[in-house]
């Protein structure tokens, strides 16, 4: 959105490049920083122009131990921002600490005088939203599912705060077909649409793509799940798995965890690897439903990290006929 506006941006930190290393190239007009909890624990001279939180779920209680302590870890991208954005569906993510503005972005539709981004529903069509104005049919976002629509309303929502040109937004929003293993759409064959999505490397993730992808299709999920569990709640997925999920294959390390927490929500298959998993969905899936990857697991028990796992997973579709 930055670019197609004509302005300058480096990105870095838990994406791509480490945040100390853009210091080295030119200034570009905005940094743009994903920071994780780790980071987060150690910076104290972050003042970020604009700070947000998207969304906040158990993960890496290895480490933070308690899901207190890894908020507060996350809260510190807070400390000292100018404007705080915070998600109106998930509290954790409102600021404990003061910023000179504070907005949020959510998919409920606002009170009617309200300017700010939502979703809507107009003549069974559904509609980004700000105020009583329609930007655009969500159909025309290539990213799928409802939890890609938040992130477009919190895109939008930060390039309307950092003075963004709104068509330039919605440009660049109707030609962002999504990152790679984020729900990325790999291929359809027979009707079966297979979605990488590597990068869910914990529970919320996983819970992301399921309500997002789940009532979008006439069909039911078929789900790749597994690896090392990092101490995380798989209970927490019964819910939408009992709505959505018609079978369950499980691989890596930790498959009998999810399998215990699991059981009584859908049908389980274990499975010794990912090749074996994706032959199995394909002999279970028919036409109208979904194969996802959302491991809700790290893949350090199998894979070099979440890139190969997609990347494995992607090839093994692909080579599907």
């Amino acid at each position: 959105m930055i670019e197609q506006a004509n302005l300058k941006v480096a990105v870095g930190g838990n994406i791509g490049k480490p945040v100390l290393d853009l210091l080295n190239e030119p200034i570009p007009d905005f940094y743009v920083l994903e920071i994780s909890s780790f980071q987060l624990e150690t910076t104290y001279s972050l003042h970020a122009k604009l700070a947000s939180i998207l969304n906040i779920s158990p993960d890496h209680l290895d480490r933070h131990k308690t899901l207190a302590t890894y908020i507060q870890a996350k809260q510190r991208i807070y400390q000292n921002c100018e404007i705080a954005l915070w998600n109106r569906e998930d509290f954790n993510t409102s600021p404990n600490y003061k910023a000179k503005k504070i907005i949020s972005f959510g998919l409920d539709p606002l009170k009617s005088d309200s300017k700010e981004l939502s979703l809507q529903v107009i003549n069974q069509k559904t509609f980004l939203t700000e105020g009583n104005k329609i930007l655009l049919p969500v159909e025309k976002i290539p990213i799928k599912g409802r939890h890609n629509w938040a992130n477009a309303l919190a895109a939008l929502t930060i390039g309307r705060a950092i003075g963004l040109n709104i068509s330039a937004m919605l440009t660049a929003l109707c030609q962002f077909k999504g990152l790679p293993h984020r729900c990325q759409w790999i291929k359809e064959h027979k009707g079966v649409t297979w979605y990488n999505d590597s990068k869910a490397t914990n529970v919320g993730a996983t819970l992301a793509a399921l309500n997002g992808l789940g009532p979008a299709i006439s069909g039911k999920i078929i789900l790749i799940a597994g690896g090392l569990a990092k101490g995380a709640d798989f209970s927490l997925l019964n819910d939408s798995i009992k709505r959505y999920v018609k079978k369950m294959i499980l691989i890596g390390r930790d498959a009998a965890l999810l399998k215990t927490a699991l059981e009584n929500s859908t049908v389980i298959d274990m499975s010794a690897d990912l090749a074996q998993a994706v032959k199995l969905a394909h002999h279970t899936a028919i036409e109208g439903d979904i194969v996802l990857l959302s491991p809700a697991c790290a893949s350090m028990d199998m894979f070099k990290n979440y890139e190969e796992r997609g990347e494995v997973f992607s090839d093994l579709a692909r080579g599907i006929h």
